[in-house]
């Protein structure tokens, strides 16, 4: 019969070619999945930190070297801040050699040193979208009729993009070194904000944050020692044990989470999985470890000046008794000695410092 469909023998060898390749590609994305090369369990990763683990990050910090250079004024704006228009600088200037930037939110006509300075850190998506300040920062509504006092640093994290407006800045580095390299960002734009802004009080400084924010500025406050105050609204403290899915073994899910190819990126394993983990499986288990540690900064407490954490269930920062903790930025005070519990809402607890 003519056209007859029996296999020849090139036939039977393209087909065992074939079969063989879907087989390696198959092998490959499990492997891929789970982490090439990976020695290591997430029992192992999130054990509890020692004390020689918690004294390396505070070693890494001493002896980083944060060289800011090539500061430049990329564009001028305003944006609102309550009731009223700010002005609204955004810089763009070089950390140890790589792209950086960040705006400063100051009211019109403000004098020499007559403002206090407060940073205000971003909270971070799963797609890493621009922060947009086009509409106003949100601690804005915090601040009301004292927003005046003050003038918004506001730094862009690496890799990510701000704008305001029409005007829109972009810092290199990798986006999902979400933590300690933020934070590492922060204090570098807080120093070009201070040399750029001679309305800025520099003993007058404090560092805000939601969400990531607030973990970041937790860090900011405990390396920095210009930094007098931070507020930290529901800020990841401990990605070692805090950080999981309540009722669930956190290290076992995230043992699927790494094999699971169908993983949503919106969720809270891969957004671990982002920051903490992969293309990062063939490091040493310290390396990583190492990662966590510097990312929690509720193993350096002692470390922070005065501060406020408040964590609530549904409610976001909301401006009822927050204003006061600004004011130890505007007064230059050095005392918080606030602490409660609201049933429903959450818990604010307070640390002072002299």
């Amino acid at each position: 019969m003519a056209g007859s469909l029996r296999p020849t023998r090139f036939d039977m060898h393209a087909l065992s070619i074939l079969q063989t390749l879907i087989l390696i590609g198959s092998v490959t994305a499990c492997v891929g999945a789970q982490g090439a090369g990976r020695s290591w369990t997430f029992e192992d990763l999130l054990r509890r930190p020692t004390a020689a683990e918690i004294r390396r990050v505070d070693q890494d910090w001493a002896r980083k070297a944060s060289v800011v250079k090539d500061i430049e004024l990329v564009g001028s704006t305003t944006a609102p801040v309550g009731s009223e228009r700010f002005d609204a600088r955004l810089y763009a200037f070089t950390l140890n050699g790589s792209h950086r930037c960040g705006a400063v939110l100051l009211p019109q006509g403000a004098d020499g040193r007559s403002l206090a300075g407060l940073v205000d850190i971003g909270d971070i998506r799963w797609d890493y979208v621009d922060r947009d300040l086009t509409k106003g920062p949100y601690v804005a509504k915090i601040l009301g009729d004292r927003a005046r006092d003050f003038a918004l640093v506001v730094p862009c994290a690496r890799g990510m993009a701000l704008r305001v407006g029409d005007v829109r800045v972009q810092a290199g580095g990798d986006r999902r070194d979400a933590w300690e390299g933020v934070a590492e960002d922060t204090i570098a734009f807080l120093t070009v904000a201070l040399s750029t802004t001679r309305q800025i009080d520099p003993e007058r400084l404090g560092v805000y944050g939601y969400s990531r924010g607030g973990g970041v500025a937790l860090i900011v406050g405990q390396r920095d020692p210009r930094v007098k105050a931070v507020l930290d609204f529901a800020g990841p403290t401990d990605w070692f044990s805090a950080m999981g899915r309540p009722g669930q073994n956190w290290p076992h899910r995230l043992e699927e989470a790494l094999r699971d190819l169908t993983l949503q990126p919106d969720t809270r394993e891969s957004q671990f999985l982002d920051w903490f983990v992969r293309d990062r499986e063939g490091l040493p288990l310290a390396d990583l470890r190492r990662r966590l540690v510097g990312a929690s900064p509720l193993y350096y407490t002692e470390k922070l000046p005065a501060f406020q954490s408040t964590m609530a269930r549904r409610t976001p920062p909301c401006r009822s008794g927050t204003q006061r903790s600004f004011e130890i930025v505007w007064r230059h005070q050095t005392n918080l000695t606030e602490s409660s519990f609201t049933p429903g809402r959450g818990i604010s607890s307070t640390t002072r410092r002299h």
